[in-house]
């Protein structure tokens, strides 16, 4: 079976390997319908299929979610490497497209997305109307080798050295609190202060964030945490609830009301942004006509947005 799935994919239907490919890296079905846009009944039933074709079971499933079984971590790694070549097969022909239209999957972290990026895609879309653009904001890393997204915008420093781009500024990131969190808190003069503080903390995916670690490195080990979450939006909520202290890129603080900036002048720290794309992708000239227009916006407006007085 495994060397006839290698030899011909089509044999048995490579929609259900991919299928299986999402609950593998997900741990459920629930997970794999949300990748795919599908409902949790049709991978249950794609699943079933798969394992009546293969004649073994591949997944032990209980209320916690899913776990590999022998044979489906087998099948798993042959899964792995007909991906790569689906992949390579793709990008390849996608290089071969000199028009400026189809689709163009951008991703970014979930803040800049949500507060920068997502309200500029109209000036791309009006430049490009025939190119077709989606955006993944998420605290989740996106894999460019496995086509995940096409162009990232990405926070920190990049994860493969293999993809081309560049830094194109630097995000400036403060300390802000709710003014009635002030109202009831000591006094707040020094960096010094921050032990006698809490913070608001990030957790689970959003544990990379840069504006997080630059948070504990000044706050040190021993400070109070007043509540750990796993999603942005979560922590602004908190934030103005009055909870704790939050470090934030001042793009994103600009537009919450009610905090203040903390410390402005000792707590100034800065996160690169950059922007990336798969080698074989960046000479296809819709995706190379997105990157740079995505450029001329950032450059456009990063003095104005991004830097200590703006």
């Amino acid at each position: 079976m495994f060397e006839q799935l290698e030899s011909h994919p089509g044999t048995t239907c490579w929609g259900l390997y991919k299928t299986f490919l999402c609950v593998a890296r997900t741990g459920s079905f629930n997970g794999a319908a949300q990748l795919l846009n599908v409902s949790q009944p049709t991978v249950s039933r794609q699943i079933k299929q798969l394992e009546g074709l293969v004649g073994a079971r591949m997944l032990d499933r209980d209320q916690s979610g899913c776990a590999l079984t022998d044979v489906g971590k087998t099948v798993l790694e042959h899964c792995e490497r007909i991906e790569t070549q689906v992949i390579e097969i793709e990008r390849k022909v996608s290089g071969k497209d000199n028009q400026l239209s189809g689709p163009v999957k951008i991703s970014t972290a979930e803040g800049f997305g949500a507060y920068w990026l997502a309200p500029r895609l109209k000036f791309i879309q009006q430049a490009f109307p025939e190119i077709k653009l989606e955006l993944s904001a998420t605290a989740s890393a996106v894999n460019l080798h496995k086509r995940e997204a096409d162009i990232v915008l990405r926070l920190g420093n990049p994860i493969s050295g293999d993809l081309v781009g560049k830094r194109v500024t630097k995000l400036e990131v403060g300390l802000f609190a709710a003014e009635s969190y002030l109202a009831n808190a000591r006094p707040l003069e020094t960096l010094d202060d921050l032990r006698h503080h809490q913070i608001i903390e990030s957790g689970g995916q959003a544990e990379g964030f840069p504006q997080s670690k630059l948070l504990r490195q000044h706050a040190g080990m021993d400070v109070a945490v007043a509540a750990r979450f796993d999603n942005l939006f979560c922590q602004i909520g908190a934030l103005q609830s009055g909870m704790g202290l939050l470090a934030l890129p001042l793009y994103i603080a600009k537009n919450i009301p009610g905090i203040r900036h903390l410390l402005p002048k000792d707590f100034n720290d800065f996160i690169d942004l950059w922007i990336l794309t798969h080698p074989d992708l960046r000479e296809i000239p819709r995706i190379n006509a997105v990157v740079d227009k995505l450029y001329d916006l950032v450059s456009a407006e990063k003095e104005s947005l991004f830097t200590i007085g703006s």
